[in-house]
């Protein structure tokens, strides 16, 4: 008679949950074949793992937020919109146009008021900016950082070439990405025109998972340089309670300007002139200014998704004209819903 086996007898007491963890494992159903979109969010995280996460000298900290929970969500917004965690802030970044050609014709502008953050790579020619604090210069092989909301005339010389990129950014505690930020001439090489490039070179063939990651990239690139450029933050993050309350009756008000100031001075106890001021100390901006480019922000949003009727984007940001929201945004954008923008 052969001998026991190691494994069975007085042994066997102590091995039993290991045998009743087997044994549900081995009864369990089997994981379903990996699909093709969760191939692209793999592949997605590992581009932006490389391009973003990669640290630059110790420098570049950016955590690009909940990439692995809400990549399908990217997908859905057609690829153009997306949530990251900058810094400690949640930013709504989402994508008005990136491109690598000539300046289109609507691109040299008088008293141009402009609600995207734009971004220029001059690969040829120049560009004189002149704002209410002064004048820039830039010429080929220079970066320009444009903030959002800068009144200004530009005018490029003909034939200019342009690295462009157009974003609409929004701080989910509503205040501005940035709180003193004038334009700036930085050297055009480097991470941000990098990103900038392999984003323009994208096509309708290439996969949105793709396209997302790049995107994730440029934004990350984009607050990085804009920090390196002697752009500041908001000068306190601590929250102010009048502010807070301001900001509790604005969403609840949920339309453009004018703002309700009736309830503003009541939630805050101020004058609307104080109120005003307030704001333009915490936020940068003024009440109407921050429901205006919350409502672009959540329009510029919307319209990223290819399979959303103009008319409905215009529902869903407090507008009962479609025709009315079509000037409103055109005249804070620059450009129609629906169409590419012609400014630089």
């Amino acid at each position: 008679m052969s001998s026991p086996s190691p494994v069975s007898g007085a042994a066997s007491s102590t091995d039993r949950p290991a045998r009743r963890a087997a044994k549900a494992q081995a009864t369990a159903p089997a994981e379903p074949p990996s699909t093709s979109r969760s191939t692209e969010a793999a592949m997605a995280m590992r581009l932006v793992m490389t391009a973003v996460w990669q640290p630059a000298g110790g420098v570049r900290q950016v955590l690009v937020d909940r990439l692995r929970q809400s990549w399908y969500e990217m997908d859905i917004m057609a690829q153009e919109s997306i949530r990251v965690g900058l810094a400690g802030t949640v930013v709504q970044a989402t994508l008005e146009r990136c491109y690598d050609a000539v300046v289109p014709a609507g691109g040299n502008a008088v008293d141009h008021l402009d609600a995207c953050w734009c971004v220029w790579v001059m690969r040829q020619g120049s560009v004189q900016l002149i704002h209410a604090g002064g004048r820039l210069v830039a010429n080929a092989g220079d970066l320009v950082l444009v903030p959002a909301g800068l009144r200004r005339t530009q005018r490029f010389t003909p034939g200019a070439h342009l690295l462009s990129l157009r974003l609409v950014v929004g701080r989910e505690d509503g205040r501005r990405p940035f709180a003193s930020c004038p334009p700036r001439r930085l050297p055009g090489e480097g991470p941000l025109a990098r990103d900038m490039a392999a984003l323009s070179a994208t096509t309708d063939g290439d996969s949105p998972m793709r396209r997302a990651a790049l995107f994730a990239a440029a934004v990350a690139a984009w607050w990085e340089c804009c920090l390196a450029s002697g752009w500041s933050l908001p000068a306190s993050e601590a929250r102010d309670a009048r502010v807070e309350a301001a900001l509790a009756v604005l969403r609840g008000h949920g339309r453009i300007a004018p703002a309700p100031w009736p309830a503003l001075s009541a939630a805050t106890g101020l004058s609307r002139r104080q109120t005003d001021r307030l704001f333009q100390s915490h936020l940068g901006c003024s009440p109407g200014d921050w429901l205006d480019q919350r409502t672009v922000e959540r329009a510029a949003t919307l319209l990223a998704d290819p399979y959303l009727p103009v008319k409905m984007v215009a529902r869903r940001c407090g507008f009962r004209d479609d025709s009315h929201f079509v000037r409103w945004y055109r005249r804070h954008t620059g450009r129609t819903p629906g169409l590419r923008s012609g400014h630089a």
